[in-house]
């Protein structure tokens, strides 16, 4: 005799089925429809959101439901896109990607087209405009499958980074305006494009501070060190000479200073290396500070470098 109840499970699982297929069509057609043979050549953003757990679920702990971002740019190529068996492309030759699950979320390089499964076809959304206020209701909802939208063309993408659409402010709403602006040059530079013109001032602009904070941080931590280095080098004159009557406290004291010269020294290096990823020891700028000095960037970080025994990788 059949079990009623599982048939009935049967019958409801193959509804669904049928249900989530339309839906995966539905979207499919919607991306298809759209025309992509008028920006070959372009690039094109995939961001897909989705809903996911966040703190410690184990021992009963439930976590805190966040929604996760991810980012794929690349430039279009023919066919355009290509359905297969369980997944669908994008077709790109490499794009450049990142999460907000992942540290840093630094941008990474991917080598040929940008897949995704055929499930996320079902809230997929395909534009190249802001303005429709149905979109951006539906990828404000977190759900099972998140939701995927393109943002096709140059403009778009630019605009996109510019936080012109809603979308943005949402997604970085953890991130300041300025960062969303420098990693779009980052990605940019990975894929080997130029960034728009004011997305290049921002960036230059922003370079030319992160130079600074870095050589004030340098010189601070240097101008320390040798300071220490001279009340070390006092205090071993007395140490010589035998001059002191205090001679246990001359050495303590000694002691102590050393032990912040040592703790200067390893901050000093990694800023050293910090440094030298901006490129600050090539730069011919000359810095101007107090009292009408001045310090050619290039040759103070080249000779804080060689004093601190931090190897500049050859060219």
């Amino acid at each position: 005799m059949l079990n009623p109840l599982r048939d009935y499970d049967k019958e409801i699982g193959e509804l669904k089925k049928e249900k989530e297929d339309s839906l995966i069509q539905a979207g499919w057609e919607r991306l298809s429809n759209f025309p992509f043979k008028d920006y070959n050549g372009q690039q094109v953003l995939a961001v897909h959101r989705y809903g996911d757990t966040e703190g410690c679920t184990g021992f009963g702990g439930e976590g805190i439901e966040v929604t996760r971002t991810a980012e794929y740019l690349g430039i279009l190529k023919e066919p355009f896109i290509e359905r297969k068996e369980m997944t669908f492309e994008i077709k790109t030759n490499k794009h450049a990607f990142r999460s907000d699950r992942s540290y840093g979320q630094d941008w990474k390089l991917g080598e040929r087209g940008i897949d995704f499964d055929l499930f996320y076809l079902k809230d997929i959304l395909v534009d190249q405009r802001p303005g429709d206020e149905e979109v951006f209701r539906k990828w404000n909802i977190a759900n099972d499958s998140g939701g995927l939208r393109i943002f096709v063309g140059n403009e778009t993408v630019s605009d996109y980074f510019r936080g012109k659409f809603d979308a943005p402010k949402v997604i970085f709403e953890m991130n300041p305006e300025r960062y969303r602006i420098l990693s779009y040059v980052d990605a940019l530079y990975l894929l080997g494009l130029e960034a728009p013109e004011d997305f290049k001032n921002i960036y230059k602009s922003n370079m030319r501070e992160k130079r600074l904070n870095v050589f004030n941080t340098l010189r601070k931590l240097a101008f320390e060190d040798l300071e220490l280095t001279r009340q070390i080098n006092k205090i071993d004159e007395k140490i010589k000479d035998g001059d002191s009557q205090r001679m246990d406290e001359v050495k303590e004291s000694r002691r102590e200073k050393r032990k912040r010269q040592l703790e200067l020294q390893e901050a000093i290096v990694p800023n050293i290396k910090k440094a030298i990823e901006l490129g600050m020891h090539t730069r011919e700028e000359v810095l101007d500070l107090e009292f009408g000095t001045k310090v050619p960037l290039g040759t103070y970080v080249t000779e804080l470098s060689k004093y601190y025994k931090v190897e500049i990788p050859s060219k």
